[in-house]
């Protein structure tokens, strides 16, 4: 109980001011409110019931009304007593505000006000603890609250990210601790599942709602939330329904049984059927290998040497949970290699005098089984050629299956004993794959012969040529022709063509002529003409052209220290086409380092209009040119604008008036 009190002389206002019930359910509390005047002994009244007395509880007016009163008796005189009802806040708790006004019409007006502290009401439940099976979304749980009063209805909430997802209606608890068990349903779940397609887990808060009825239409409160992370199931994965496995190489795939693949042969395509997120999850990486071989994406073509025997396949994707799925086969992969040629020594017969040509030939060719069978058969073809003619005949053909090949080889027996023929063995596989070996079949082998009109050293001469030698020649002098020495030194290759090379240019001081790229003073990355001429000391003289000739460079060395020069570029004379800008009448073309701009455009409707644009590379800056309008009027020129980009404007025309120009700049 609350007492308040104020005095004037000897006659005390007292007000008492009480909690007599709660009414829970309501969240009430029933008060009672007493006024009471006490003289200590002296008498005060006033018996024409006019002194007024007014009670304000919590802002609301609970009693005004006039009174009449006498102290004249010992005991205090009680003006007024009354009851009220008090409404608590949410929580449960009220401190109720009272004031009093009483005019006593004799002493004057007394006033007091005070705060009454009235016991909580039981509202929400408090959260205690959430407990789990496991960390596993799916898993049981048991969320515990403890309730304040048995007269509540009570709703467990389930929140994932602010969204209601699931709803328990629990009736009344007696108070005290209720354990509640939750599993969320797979509808529930898809619905997590589905909006959480980024992540592997979320974060589930429950909360326990108090009502006052049974419809629960009037909530009382609610507690804080039991929260905690859990991870979606382990089964929750990206899938591939399966794996479609082809050979795109028809050259094995016309030889070898479906189901079967050649290694380092074999084009083997692999695709997932239907790969595809879970739950809304997107796929973001997916891979294939195949042996030591991998490949990015879902469909993928693999080759090289994947291994042999039985090999696995494996697809493997992640989506955007981060969750993986692989699915694996196997499949057969056969062992391989190309056709080898290790020895073809074709002869003439009769120690190289005959015309009969024999050949030894060592060769080995992978025999590629299937159910016991070989299906790599092969081809071994030998063909001749006169020496440089290319013009070949075939002269041995036969088919095999054995994979190594030692044999004698009949080419033959109408070589020409006077013509020297090129040899060409191939053998072919059953897979389009070839090996060849070529050899040469001299003349037949003499030291010396002699015709009417020629001689062959080493070999019988050939028709038309005069002196006929087998191997190189070698001699201490020099050679003639008509009495002048022949040219020993190399300028070009044996074929006549320049030489190229890979050596820096500084190092090139022989005299020739040379393709080279290292260190070339125009920096290109393409092959350039070098033309070198060397006195014979430390002098030398290097003139290069780029593959196109658009430039020209030449340089020295000193004659006493042998130090190149700086690289003299000489000027080249081109006259380029004209080139439109893009806009009708207007062109552009490039002479050396300068651009130049030329046309003739008109006005439609006046302001800034675009006459086209040049490449961006040739613009060294934003650039403003003026130009003329074709009329006598000077003083109404115009400017000419040309941007960063290269494109190309007139500014602040005059509608239909016509602009002739030609302007030029510098490249930078």
């Amino acid at each position: 109980m609350a007492t308040f009190t104020t005095r004037i002389n000897n006659l005390t206002l007292r007000v008492e001011y009480y909690y007599t019930s709660q009414n829970i359910s309501n969240n009430t509390s029933e008060v009672t409110y007493q006024a009471w005047l006490d003289a200590s002994g002296f008498r005060y009244w006033n018996l024409y019931n006019n002194s007024n007395l007014t009670i304000t509880i919590d802002g609301q007016v609970v009693h005004n009304a006039n009174h009449s009163y006498d102290t004249n008796a010992s005991n205090p005189f009680n003006l007024h007593t009354g009851t009220h009802r008090v409404w608590h806040h949410s929580d449960g708790n009220k401190s109720s505000h009272i004031s009093v006004s009483f005019d006593t019409q004799t002493r004057g007006v007394m006033r007091l006000e005070g705060t009454l502290h009235l016991p909580t009401i039981p509202r929400a439940a408090d959260a205690v603890q959430l407990t789990s099976a496991t960390r596993y979304i799916d898993s049981a749980k048991t969320a515990t609250f403890n309730v304040k009063s048995a007269s509540f209805y009570n709703h467990l909430k389930v929140l994932q990210g602010g969204t209601h997802i699931k709803g328990i209606r629990l009736g009344q608890q007696s108070q005290g601790n209720v354990h509640v068990p939750v599993t969320l349903s797979s509808s529930e779940l898809s619905t997590i599942y589905n909006r959480n397609t980024q992540t592997d887990g979320v974060t589930l808060e429950f909360v326990l709602e108090s009502f006052s009825d049974s419809s629960y239409g009037t909530k009382i409160g609610e507690s804080g939330a039991l929260s905690a992370w859990y991870v979606f199931p382990e089964g929750l994965t990206p899938a591939i329904d399966s794996l479609e496995i082809t050979e795109l190489n028809t050259n094995v795939a016309n030889v070898i049984s479906s189901g079967h693949y050649v290694n380092l042969l074999s084009t083997i395509r692999v695709r997932m059927v239907n790969a595809r997120g879970t739950y809304g999850s997107s796929i973001r990486n997916s891979y294939v290998q195949v042996g030591n071989i991998r490949r990015n994406g879902t469909s993928v073509d693999i080759n090289g040497d994947v291994g042999s025997g039985t090999v696995t396949v494996t697809a493997t994707i992640s989506d955007s949970r981060g969750r993986s799925a692989s699915r694996s086969t196997t499949i057969q992969v056969l062992e391989y290699y190309r056709p080898r040629i290790q020895a073809f020594l074709p002869a003439r017969t009769g120690n190289g005098t005959n015309k009969a040509v024999l050949a030894n030939v060592i060769a080995s060719v992978k025999p590629v089984y299937i159910n016991n069978t070989n299906r790599n058969t092969y081809r071994v073809v030998v063909e001749r050629s006169e020496r440089n003619h290319n013009i070949w005949q075939k002269m041995y053909d036969a088919t095999g299956t054995v994979e190594h090949i030692t044999q004698t080889l009949s080419c033959g027996n109408d070589y020409d004993q006077a013509k020297a023929y090129d040899v060409r063995l191939t053998i072919h596989d059953a897979f389009n794959q070839q090996q060849q070996a070529i050899a040469t079949i001299s003349t037949i082998t003499v030291v010396m012969a002699w015709g009417r009109n020629n001689v062959g050293i080493g070999k019988i001469p050939t028709d038309g040529r005069t002196l006929d030698i087998e191997g190189n020649v070698h001699t201490s002098h020099k050679y003639y022709v008509d009495n002048k020495p022949i040219q020993h030194y190399q300028l070009t290759n044996d074929e006549g063509a320049i030489k190229f090379t890979d050596k820096s240019i500084n190092d090139i001081r022989e005299t020739g002529f040379y393709f080279v790229k290292t260190d070339n003073p125009a920096q290109s990355t393409a092959y350039g003409l070098l033309s070198v001429f060397y006195t014979g000391g430390k002098e030398a003289m290097q003139d290069y052209k780029t593959y196109d000739g658009s430039r020209h460079f030449s340089r020295c060395s000193s004659y006493s220290t042998g130090e190149w020069s700086n690289w003299v570029e000489l000027a080249t004379v081109s006259y380029p086409r004209w080139i439109s800008t893009g806009v009708s009448n207007v062109f552009y073309k490039v002479v050396g380092h300068t651009v130049h701009v030329r046309g003739g455009v008109k006005s439609v409707s006046g302001g800034t209009f675009s006459v086209g644009s040049v490449p961006s590379q040739y613009v060294p800056q934003r650039l403003m040119f003026v130009v003329a309008e074709w009329s006598t009027n000077g003083d109404r020129n115009v400017h000419l604008q040309v941007n960063g980009t290269g494109e190309m404007s007139i500014l602040n025309s005059i509608a239909g008036m016509a602009y002739w120009f030609d302007i030029s700049f510098g490249i930078q």
